[in-house]
């Protein structure tokens, strides 16, 4: 028997996963850890000694939506002074973002150290598990929105607060592109995954980069965002104006004066950001329109969930 231990459980992402895999007939059982909810297992990566096993004979799967580069140092610490809870790791799937690859020439001090510690930690991690024999998947999700249970996402959420707030909003007539997954459809990717290590590693990727279904403007994605709102948000109305590029950014300019990372991602509004593979071609599942509220009769904002 393989056990899946779940990290980052306590996240839209990792509930979703866990009501997913909860039916699976290939994986279980799964052990859920979280630094927050009193439910779970508690444990932190930053205390990787205290990790216990239930039964050091079963084959684990490993699964994180925390922080990679906690992950990896986890990783590193346990092959140094516990090498034994390595030994009965079939699989690694650990979560980045897409940000190592679309922030990459970030110009402010921030998102440039965010892309080092995202593409370091992606490569101690495959260079562990080769080390180890072990399987390591990395994915890479492009912007994670999505409700699930009680956990929300903090990207789309903050876009639909400041559409139900404003009574307008200023925008750049040409945006950007953007390709947004639900956290729901992020877990199915990671289930299958795991899945495929359980029965056949060869097929789960070593590196995959992932995106919703649909790829829309940054302006229209607010205006989905808008539309599919709740009552109280669309009669309200906020107006979205567009105005030409050139003024937008030139209007946006002193921001930089006091935060250039606010200031590049106010640049990044006009960036393509898009590009990455759909997640229902990986899933073999029909299209899923953003923003998610129905998938396949299974409630709001779920996957199989």
């Amino acid at each position: 028997m393989t056990i899946i231990h779940l990290f980052g459980a306590s996240t839209p992402t990792g509930e979703a996963f866990r009501r997913q895999a909860s039916c699976s007939k290939v994986l279980q059982p799964i052990k859920a850890y979280s630094r927050k909810n009193p439910e779970l297992t508690p444990w932190d990566f930053r205390n990787p000694d205290s990790f216990k096993l239930d039964s050091p004979e079963e084959d684990s799967i490993w699964v994180s939506f925390g922080p990679i580069w906690l992950l990896a140092g986890c990783l590193e610490y346990l092959e140094q002074k516990r090498p034994k809870v390595l030994h009965k790791i079939k699989g690694v799937i650990a979560c980045s973002s897409s940000s190592a690859s679309t922030k990459r020439y970030a110009f402010n001090a921030y998102d440039k150290e965010l892309v080092q510690k995202l593409r370091s930690s992606e490569e101690r991690i495959q260079t562990l598990c080769q080390r180890n024999s072990i399987h390591s998947s990395i994915v890479r999700p492009t912007m994670i929105y999505g409700h699930v249970g009680p956990y929300q996402d903090s990207n789309i959420s903050r876009l639909s607060k400041a559409i139900a707030t404003y009574p307008f909003i200023f925008f750049p007539k040409e945006s950007g592109k953007r390709q947004p997954i639900h956290a729901a459809q992020l877990a199915a990717i990671a289930l299958k995954m795991a899945t495929d290590i359980q029965t056949n590693a060869l097929a789960a990727p070593k590196l995959l980069e992932v995106g919703g279904d649909e790829t829309l403007s940054y302006f229209a994605l607010l205006k989905r965002l808008q539309s599919s709102g709740s009552r109280e948000a669309v009669k309200r109305r906020c107006r979205l104006f567009t105005i030409p590029n050139q003024l937008f950014f030139f209007l946006a300019a002193p921001i930089a004066l006091f935060s250039l990372k606010r200031y590049e991602a106010i640049l990044r509004i006009g960036a393509d950001l898009a590009g990455f593979t759909p997640a229902g071609s990986l899933l073999q599942q029909p299209a899923a329109l953003f923003p998610v509220v129905d998938y396949h009769g299974h409630g709001p904002d779920t996957l199989d969930a």
